[in-house]
Parts: structure tokens; C-alpha cells; sequence
């Protein structure tokens, strides 16, 4: 049986992207993520307008997050992974535009992000997104019809579908807010290794 492992990026292996802005560019109001706004659209668009009242472009979103390394132990967790046989996906609402070199690191080439569309001089205009309703949407064109064991691990709201989705959904540090509407059968946990420990494989 083939094993599928779908992983979100921010907050899961990699810190928070725009949290590096709000020092790069001292802008706190950059800070705001999904864990505080679930509806991720209306959040990009106000870091969009945000960006462009700071005459702040998307080289320059690039170069302040280009050396952007992995959360400490992401690498030894995502060895593991593969070593139980897992093809590992990254599933992220973050844009590829702004990811960086991080994921050499991780050894990781399947990644699907969201993309920036700019105009000609550099600012970024809106965002144009991979999936319509979810990060399920990618699980449904990823996993084979049987035969397949699938997890998935996310931290907050806009993970839930692509959690849902998998035969194991592993809620990772989430916050508050995220883990009181998160559904009951999410196994919510601290450490990888836990989500190691608790893989159930049939």
C-alpha cells in the first residue's frame, strides 16, 4: 500500500514568513496570520494594500525571507518520514514566490504553494490561488483511488479540509482559537515525534 504524507509549510516546518516581515520591514500589522483571520483571501489582501502603502515590492519580500532555514528537528522528522516509505507533499497557502531555499534543506520537490502576480513595477497586485475551496483539492488529485494510506499535519484553519481529508489528521501546535474549532477526530500534538509514535498504518 502506497503512504502519502501531506504537510503544510508555515508553522509546521518552516516559521511564520510574514512574521520575518514584520522585523524586515517593522510593519506589526504583517503579523496577523490565519491563526487570528480564517478567511485567508481577505487577510492576503490586506497585506497586499499593506505592501504597496510601504512602497515595499516582491524582490524585497524575496530577498528578507531568501535565507529562511527550517523549524529546528523539521529535517530529522521529514527523514523519518520517508524512511517509513512515505511520499511526502507540502501543501501551503504560502506563495512560491517568497518560500526560499528552506526547502533544499528538507529535500523536498512536490510542493504545491499559491502564486503573487505583480505589475510592472514589482508591486504585487493579487494573488492567485491553487485550489478553490481547500487544501483537500490537492489530496483528491494526489492520492490513487485505493490502495493508499494517507496523514496529514497542519496547525490551523486553513489546513482542517486537507486534515479531514486524510486517513490521519495531525494538528500541530495549533493555537487557541484554532484548536476549539478544530473537529474531534484531529489528533492535536506538540513534538513530530508524537506524530511519528501515533501513525497508524493499515
Amino acid at each position: 500500500m502506497k503512504r502519502y504524507a501531506f504537510l503544510d509549510l508555515e508553522g509546521v516546518l518552516y516559521p511564520e514568513l510574514w512574521e520575518i516581515y514584520v522585523h524586515a520591514f517593522t510593519l506589526p500589522e504583517l503579523a496577523k496570520t490565519t491563526r487570528e483571520e480564517p478567511d485567508y483571501a481577505k487577510l492576503v489582501r490586506a497585506r497586499i494594500a499593506l505592501l504597496k502603502e510601504n512602497n515595499i515590492k516582491l524582490k524585497d519580500l524575496s530577498a528578507a525571507s531568501a535565507g529562511v532555514r527550517p523549524l529546528p528537528q523539521a529535517v530529522g522528522f521529514v527523514r523519518q518520514l520517508l524512511g517509513l516509505g512515505f511520499h511526502i507533499s507540502v501543501v501551503t497557502d504560502a506563495f512560491q514566490e517568497i518560500i526560499g531555499a528552506g526547502l533544499d534543506d528538507l529535500g523536498i520537490s512536490d510542493i504545491h504553494p499559491n502564486h503573487f502576480a505583480c505589475n510592472t513595477e514589482g508591486f504585487i497586485t493579487h494573488a492567485l490561488y491553487a485550489r478553490q475551496t481547500g487544501k483537500h483539492e490537492t489530496l483528491q488529485k494526489i492520492l490513487p483511488p485505493q490502495a493508499a494510506y494517507s496523514i496529514a499535519v497542519g496547525d490551523t484553519f486553513n489546513d482542517f479540509s486537507m486534515l479531514a481529508y486524510a486517513d490521519q489528521g495531525f494538528l500541530f501546535r495549533p493555537s487557541e482559537s484554532a484548536l476549539q474549532h478544530a473537529d474531534a477526530s484531529f489528533h492535536v500534538v506538540t513534538e513530530y515525534q508524537q506524530i511519528i509514535d501515533n501513525i497508524k498504518i493499515t
